[in-house]
């Protein structure tokens, strides 16, 4: 059901409840008026009696001969004159003769005059209303309706006392069939003004409820005209709109104008939306071949033959965008050495993956400079720190192997110490020196540690991602438990089965929430007696 509909229904309604209300009460107020009207006619024709018959007339009535037949009919053409004139039906008088009442003087109707069928003189009323007995007995003017021999009637009853001192009755009766026939046209007459209201005020309610839906179902119809166009209102709409703000007033007019510019507004947007969104595609694009790039610069796969006679090694980083700021590396350096290191760039994003290229780059360039890690580390700061408008420092552990001894040499410029793992149940975290990061203090205080591995030991190094992954209380997942972790778990297995293990119970953590932080770990297992084989296969 429309909403037109719905309005001219509840308006059909209201107007049809306000127009039976005051036509009810109109007419029982004029029903009020016309009824206080006949009792006045009454009472008037009543006073007015004693202006045609004398009361001394009723001093000669006392019996059937008391009166000539020709006083009487005098009397009597006379009192229907009057009643006539006077819109009454009957006008009349009686006296009283031992307890009985009898016809002093009446009226007559036309009918009955031209029919002869007028009441006698001194004709007895057998059955008088109480009304009337109550006005002898009181002297009281009494109004009543009542039923008799000569019809239904309206009456009113005055005792009137003649010269002589006798007491008799005046009576004036008007016919309520005739009083309902009046009713009953008054009533029709306001049932008529009842309906032609309600007709009247819903045509017009029509109108008014069409002048103000019509330019709303126009605002509709062209809101769904511009949903169904990918949001580009067709030229007639635009004109129809411009029309409606331009042709109307008040609210319609604005709403118009305000969908107009809100169209205007769309156009524009809709237009910039898809701007920025193949920008957005191109940098999308862009930034998965830069992911792509990082992970390819990346040490890949199992490491050559020449460090996998050394150690068992394997790494993997999981950036939280599309690119991130974390770097790993392992290489052979010219005296047959083993350098890993891992690293952690201040930021995140392309800065972060843009600075963390360099410090590889510097690390692989200068790696052969020097045989001493912390001294690598400096060299690395001191190159870092040129240019470095963006203030972008990172954290880095750097750490030389000799492959025949398993002894290793490392430094650490403000990163995560690695867990050493001797056995499963027989990790620690390795003790490292304070340091500051890369690239933002001349002197940042790096010195060189030595451990050295027997076969089968290793070490896990790995960036803060790993202990700050959150799970979907915000809750961290913490030193304690990475250690409890890799401290049950070992490198007996091997060391990709160590960071495969370590990353799914990240995974397990986090339970779905978004990863915040770049996770990237290194493990390395020493193997120690294959060194030698390797040597002779050299030679």
């Amino acid at each position: 059901m429309s909403l037109r509909i719905k309005i001219l229904m509840v308006v059909a309604c209201v107007i049809a409840f306000t127009a039976v209300v005051s036509t009810t009460i109109a007419y029982f107020h004029q029903k009020e008026a016309f009824l206080e009207g006949i009792d006045r006619t009454l009472k008037g024709a009543a006073y007015g009696f004693n202006f045609i018959v004398p009361p001394s007339y009723h001093d000669r009535v006392t019996g059937p001969g008391s009166v000539s037949k020709s006083e009487y009919r005098d009397y009597l053409r006379r009192l229907s004159a009057y009643s006539g004139q006077a819109g009454i039906t009957y006008l009349y008088s009686y006296v009283e003769k031992n307890g009985a009442f009898f016809i002093a003087s009446t009226s007559a109707t036309a009918e009955e005059l031209k029919n002869h069928e007028e009441a006698s003189y001194f004709e007895r009323y057998e059955r008088p209303p109480r009304a009337m007995l109550k006005t002898w007995q009181s002297g009281d003017v009494t109004f009543a309706d009542y039923q008799d021999e000569w019809g239904v009637f309206r009456s009113i009853f005055m005792r009137g006392t003649t010269p002589a001192g006798r007491h008799y009755i005046v009576g004036a009766d008007i016919s309520l069939d005739f009083i309902k026939v009046k009713l009953n046209k008054m009533l029709l007459i306001h049932a008529a003004m009842g309906l032609s209201i309600f007709f009247l005020a819903l045509l017009a309610t029509y109108f008014l409820v069409n002048a103000i839906l019509t330019p709303i179902r126009t605002l509709a119809r062209t809101t769904r005209e511009l949903s169904e166009n990918d949001f580009r209102l067709p030229a007639s709409a635009e004109k129809e709109i411009d029309s409606l703000a331009q042709g109307k007033t008040g609210e319609i007019a604005l709403f118009a104008e305000a969908f107009g510019q809100m169209n205007a507004r769309l156009v524009n947007y809709i237009e910039e939306l898809k701007r920025t969104t193949a920008e957005r595609q191109r940098v999308e694009s862009e930034l998965e071949i830069a992911h792509d790039i990082q992970m390819n610069f990346l040490p890949q796969g199992s490491p050559d033959k020449d460090i996998a006679c050394m150690v068992d090694l394997y790494a993997g980083l999981w950036p939280a965008r599309e690119v991130g700021g974390d770097l790993y590396d392992y290489f052979l350096t010219r005296d047959g050495r083993l350098l890993f290191a891992i690293g952690d760039v201040s930021d995140k994003g392309v800065p972060a993956a843009l600075f963390m290229a360099v410090t590889k780059a510097i690390m692989k360039g200068m790696a052969d400079s020097t045989s001493d890690p912390g001294e690598l580390l400096l060299a690395m700061n001191q190159e870092l720190i040129k240019n470095n408008r963006a203030m972008m420092f990172v954290t880095m552990f750097c750490a030389l192997l000799e492959p025949k001894t398993g002894q290793i040499t490392y430094a650490s410029a403000g990163h995560n110490p690695p867990l050493l793992i001797k056995g499963k149940g027989e990790c620690s975290f390795l003790k490292t020196h304070k340091a500051l990061p890369l690239g933002v203090f001349p002197s940042p205080g790096y010195v060189s540690q030595q451990i050295t591995l027997e076969p089968g030991e290793g070490l896990l190094l790995y960036t803060d991602g790993v202990t700050e992954a959150r799970g979907p209380g915000r809750e961290l997942f913490g030193d304690n438990n990475f250690f409890e972790y890799v401290n049950g778990v070992g490198l007996a297995a091997g060391a990709k089965e160590l960071v495969k293990a370590v990353e799914e119970k990240i995974r397990h953590h986090a339970a779905g929430t978004p990863q915040s932080d770049d996770i990237t770990m290194l493990a390395l297992k020493y193997l120690g007696s294959r060194v030698s084989k390797l040597r002779e296969n050299k030679k």
